[in-house]
């Protein structure tokens, strides 16, 4: 938990679950193709909302339960809180890949979040480029719902192989 005002209030920090699998596929010695899935649950619990007929007293205890939980407990709490049942809370990436000679990439992928949760959900298509230790990446997402500001987005990331870096050196 953090607390931006001192103590007063404390805070859940968005911690998340990530299972994640792959298959990689190698056509010859030159081109791959992957597959790859990603299921995703944030592991923070839901507030407490008021209930029809619920006195103030009440909803009021129960938001001090809530706010008294440990981090640790907060975690657990949150795989049988929700309101819409646990498999609502599950964001999932599926995607794809073909890598030429592990030095041009291209990429395609879908994510999926219940609205309940956030409600994003974009096609995502990309491609990358390594050489020596870098590799850059970028990437266009493409909502599905209306209203979603990730709609249109262009992502770069640069990335370095630090045990390459240090093999260069050797």
């Amino acid at each position: 938990k953090i607390s931006y005002d001192g103590g007063n209030t404390n805070q859940y920090l968005p911690a998340k679950l990530t299972l994640g699998t792959g298959l990689l596929y190698p056509i010859d010695d030159y081109n791959q193709i992957g597959v790859y899935l990603d299921l995703n649950k944030y592991m923070v619990p839901y507030a407490p909302q008021k209930e029809e007929g619920e006195t103030d007293a009440d909803y009021q205890t129960r938001v001090d339960d809530y706010k008294s939980w440990s981090s640790l407990s907060g975690m657990l709490k949150s795989f049988t809180d929700s309101p819409n049942g646990l498999l609502k809370e599950i964001m999932v990436s599926v995607g794809a890949e073909y890598s030429y000679n592990q030095q041009f990439f291209v990429r395609g992928g879908y994510f999926y979040e219940n609205a309940n949760v956030g409600n994003r959900k974009y096609f995502s298509v990309g491609a990358g480029f390594r050489m020596s230790v870098f590799q850059l990446d970028a990437a266009y997402l493409i909502s599905t719902v209306p209203q979603n500001p990730l709609d249109q987005t262009l992502r770069f990331s640069l990335s370095f192989d630090m045990d390459g870096i240090k093999n260069l050196f050797r």
